[in-house]
């Protein structure tokens, strides 16, 4: 996602467009603290390969997986504890949009109750459990890896995906670190990150990635907020 938004926002820059602050959603972090000026486009690569390797290294036992869901959010809340006590939000997209994530057993048998429901459930083409306490053992290591990086003092504004709050040059490290296994903290809240910069005034949202879902969850999240 990185080159994506670099490629974007030349293009942007090209047609004399200002951008005036970055959010990015699970490994688009990276990217926006690229397009932040926070870290050089090699180190943030650099940094999503040692993540991999660091997992990767994990017990394949204890890797999990994660499952998109649209459905009733609330009642998928009721029937987690029914079916794992290790199952747990891993982002909260939109509304009636969410991801789950646990141990692999569990994930599918949630799968089996969500198509019962006649809810939609889609694994996540992912080899892990990402933002969700069962990555914890990595964080201190990744920590470690990614207090070895240039972090620069950015150059634009971008809004922590881990906290919700704006990023500060000295905390990034740390907010990154936690930011692999968020779930001990708080699920990823892409909602609420996104009504945040809305009630700080941003109006105009633009997606740079190949993809549309995050103009879908935009366009969802503010569809009763005045422009």
């Amino acid at each position: 996602s990185a080159p994506y938004i670099k490629l974007t926002l030349a293009i942007m820059q090209q047609f004399g467009v200002r951008t005036d602050v970055f959010l990015g959603q699970s490994a688009g972090e990276y990217a926006a603290l690229v397009a932040g000026g926070m870290l050089s486009l090699d180190d943030a690569l650099w940094a999503i390969y040692q993540r991999a390797c660091i997992v990767s290294r994990m017990n394949p036992q204890q890797s999990g997986k994660m499952l998109g869901l649209s459905a009733d959010m609330s009642a998928v809340r009721a029937a987690l504890p029914g079916i794992s006590a290790q199952l747990c939000f891993a982002a909260e997209n939109a509304p009636g949009q969410g991801i789950v994530a646990g141990p692999t057993a569990a994930i599918e048998q949630l799968s089996a109750w969500a198509l019962t429901q006649g809810f939609e459930a889609r694994p996540l083409p992912v080899a892990h459990a990402y933002h969700t306490r069962m990555l914890t053992m990595a964080v201190p290591l990744y920590r470690t890896q990614l207090q070895t990086l240039n972090w620069q003092r950015p150059s634009g504004t971008v809004l922590s995906s881990v906290h919700g709050d704006y990023y500060a040059h000295d905390a990034a490290p740390a907010w990154m670190a936690r930011h692999l296994a968020l779930r001990y903290i708080l699920p990823l809240e892409f909602m609420k990150h996104v009504q945040r910069l809305h009630l700080d005034g941003v109006r105009y949202f633009l997606e740079a990635g190949p993809k549309w879902s995050l103009t879908a969850f935009t366009q969802s999240i503010l569809k009763t907020q005045p422009f």
